[in-house]
């Protein structure tokens, strides 16, 4: 019976370390790459603009257990033309006093009834950065080629 005990312990052990190990985190760029990225990207003779809307949700209706923290990255082109090319955003991060928050977006069903707008949600932030603007950077990739594209001076809000 000790021995399964020992046997059971290394094993959850084990499977504790391999998860830690396999957290997948978004790619990683220098500090300085991020605040070189440029706000406008021309893809395929299109301008491309970045803005964010974040926030941290304290109101009393959602459930400790609900997200609390909210970021919706809009894509879009300067002269409202459609966006014909596959595109995606993976990663956002946001910059604040040289101290930076990476993030992967999520897959939500988010209503963009605009073809010249593309829209993606990130759900984990910072702690204590409410109230204070950031630099937000995200990483798209369009066509399937990565780019990085930022927004400075992005404000994050809280809702009471």
């Amino acid at each position: 019976m000790k021995k399964l005990t020992v046997s059971l312990l290394l094993t959850v052990f084990i499977l504790a370390l391999a998860c830690e190990e396999g957290e997948k985190k978004p790619p990683e760029f220098p500090l300085s790459a991020l605040l070189a990225t440029p706000d406008t990207l021309v893809y395929k003779n299109k301008r491309l603009v970045l803005k964010a809307d974040i926030w941290y949700d304290k109101m009393p209706t959602i459930p400790e257990t609900g997200p609390r923290f909210g970021a919706l990255f809009t894509i879009f082109t300067a002269d409202s033309s459609d966006i014909d090319f596959k595109i995606d955003i993976e990663a956002y991060y946001l910059i604040r006093n040289g101290e930076v928050f990476s993030g992967f977006t999520v897959d939500e069903d988010y209503p963009n009834n605009y073809p010249y707008k593309f829209e993606k949600i990130g759900r984990s932030g910072p702690s204590g950065w409410e109230n204070q603007s950031v630099t937000v950077a995200v990483l798209v990739f369009l066509d399937g080629n990565q780019f990085l594209i930022k927004a400075e001076n992005q404000f994050i809000g809280v809702a009471y």
